[in-house]
């Protein structure tokens, strides 16, 4: 029996490794009728996102369940697993076909049941279509902003300075950056521009 865990940062606040491992345990205890003195095969990946499926200890994971070693996975959320729907449909047709039952406590899943299974799928493609609905949302925002000649943070071009403006007072203050020209580097900029215009056809600057 394991219990998969993992934090896209590694924090003490919120859903913490800690509370994902102790809640996991409880909820495996409950559905499996566990012995009290059973330990549990620990598996967890901290500061790695859930896109991706090339986490180390998820993979390990994987390795053991292809080898027999595990028969049971108990996680926190389901979004602990797997963030991908079409990642999550294939990681249930792998348990299924090692006989390896998936628990997830804070959705009651346990994969026993067959309408667990239902749950996932539904669970996952509302999940993933939140995500990109906010994905679109943000993006929308930060074009939005940069209209009106805001930077959004990272770094400078080469010849600028991120300058911060604090705008209102009390409760109606905010403050919001812009880029301003470096006098000192301006003339380098010039150069760089004259460079490229003076060497690059224009048929090419065109297609680039």
């Amino acid at each position: 029996m394991a219990i998969y865990t993992r934090k896209s940062r590694i924090t003490n606040k919120g859903d913490s490794i800690g509370i994902q491992f102790k809640q996991s345990g409880d909820y495996a205890f409950n559905q499996l009728g566990l012995p009290e003195d059973y330990e549990f095969a620990k598996y967890e990946d901290k500061g790695l996102s859930g896109y991706y499926c090339d986490r180390s200890d998820f993979q390990r994971l994987l390795w053991d369940i292809e080898h027999n070693k595990i028969k049971a996975v108990a996680c926190y959320k389901l979004d602990r697993i797997g963030l991908k729907t079409a990642d999550l449909m294939r990681l249930l047709e792998y348990l299924e076909r090692h006989n390896v039952i998936l628990l997830i406590c804070s959705n009651n899943i346990n994969t026993q049941n067959n309408t667990s299974k239902i749950i996932i799928q539904v669970l996952a493609i509302i999940a993933e279509f939140e995500r990109d609905i906010l994905t679109e949302r943000i993006q929308d925002n930060l074009m939005e902003l940069a209209k009106d000649g805001r930077w959004l943070g990272g770094n400078t071009p080469t010849g600028f300075t991120s300058k911060r403006i604090t705008t209102g007072s009390e409760k109606n203050k905010k403050a919001v950056s812009h880029l301003e020209s470096i006098e000192s580097k301006k003339r380098l900029v010039q150069k760089i521009y004259e460079t490229f215009r003076s060497t690059v056809p224009f048929r090419q600057r065109r297609k680039s």
